[in-house]
């Protein structure tokens, strides 16, 4: 991505990349500015407030949209006001979920003297942070005065529990799958002329059924990945053809579900959502491994024995004036206010919150 730049591989992002060495480990940087279109996982703007306005699909009650509508309209343009794109991210591998690093809290101090001296007009942000998987991490940015801003409610689950070995509908699509009559192929069981096929049924969902705000993969990015086995990709195949896929890998304890696809043309009752999940189900239950799910379909991935966490961005502001500490402290506080809202006013729909 340095050397081609990230636009070659993912379409809607027009940020910088970069690397920095921190002792023996080397972390992707991206820069970002006026960059109010991109994907959200690069642009805090679509993050916060274009996909916000695309999950005000899922509320039913007209006068609560509407309200949540005009919150998001008046927020817009103090955070543009304020130049909430400006940020440097650590750690940010272009990804919906980022693993988590391992860094001590004076690896953090010396990442952030520095990174805030060489971009001093921009805010300084991991993403990606949860206290669940690694605490020490998010103790560790807090000792170094990062604020946690609340980013999204994510599903995680932990194969080892009886919970998770007894549930109905875990068993039941891994039965199903078993059925199905597809083939299972790996990363290096199928040929890389597979690769538009991945693309399309990746772009039909994550773009076509939700939002082009989703990272927008080309047929590069899927090809890159696969001839460098950066992930391992697990693929169902019939009749010489791949209806679904899904995409992962591992870091310690945690196995990472980095996309998924299904050709979402085909009748529902053919189970290819279930048959999607049911694949890094059975990968990470084998390997007796969390499962980390990213967030989204909160009801479908809780009846599967998911837990809920919030996941934060982890953001560092003393370098900058107050006017530019404002747009994140402002959002900061919205966001707090709204998840206590949330809670109560959508008591009986936690994917809502």
């Amino acid at each position: 991505m340095i050397k081609h730049g990230p636009n070659v591989y993912i379409e809607n992002i027009t940020a910088e990349v970069m690397a920095l060495l921190v002792d023996d480990d080397i972390f992707p940087v991206v820069k970002t500015e006026s960059n109010w279109n991109d994907t959200n996982v690069c642009s805090p703007f679509s993050h916060y407030i274009s996909y916000a306005r695309q999950e005000l699909r899922k509320i039913k009650n007209p006068l609560i949209k509407q309200i949540l509508n005009l919150m998001l309209s008046l927020m817009g343009p103090v955070l543009k006001a304020g130049r909430l794109n400006h940020v440097v991210y650590v750690n940010n591998w272009l990804l919906t979920t980022n693993p988590s690093p391992s860094l001590s809290s004076d690896q953090i101090g010396r990442i952030t003297a520095f990174l805030s001296r060489r971009f001093s007009g921009h805010a300084l942000v991991f993403r990606s942070v949860n206290s669940f998987l690694n605490p020490d991490f998010y103790t560790a940015l807090k000792r170094n005065r990062y604020q946690m801003v609340r980013s999204r409610r994510i599903y995680i689950v932990d194969t080892r529990r009886k919970a998770f070995k007894k549930n109905k509908n875990v068993r039941r699509d891994l039965n199903r799958l078993k059925k199905s009559g597809y083939q299972l192929l790996k990363s290096g069981q199928f040929h890389r002329t597979y690769v538009s096929r991945l693309t399309e049924l990746y772009r039909l969902l994550y773009l076509n059924k939700y939002t082009y705000l989703n990272l927008q993969f080309t047929d590069s990015f899927f090809l890159n990945a696969l001839d460098e086995e950066i992930f391992e990709f697990l693929v169902l195949r019939k009749n010489n053809r791949i209806d679904v896929f899904a995409c992962q890998f591992r870091k310690g304890q945690i196995i990472y579900g980095v996309c998924l696809g299904y050709d979402t043309k085909l009748p529902r009752e053919r189970h290819l959502i279930q048959h999607a999940f049911a694949l890094l189900f059975d990968e990470a239950k084998n390997q007796k491994l969390f499962l980390h799910l990213s967030s989204g379909v909160g009801e479908f991935k809780r009846f599967r024995s998911a837990r809920p966490y919030t996941e934060y961005d982890s953001v560092y502001l003393d370098h900058l004036p107050l006017n530019r500490r404002f747009p994140w402290i402002f959002l900061r506080l919205s966001l707090e206010m709204w998840q206590r809202f949330a809670a109560w006013l959508f008591r009986d729909k936690p994917e809502l919150q």
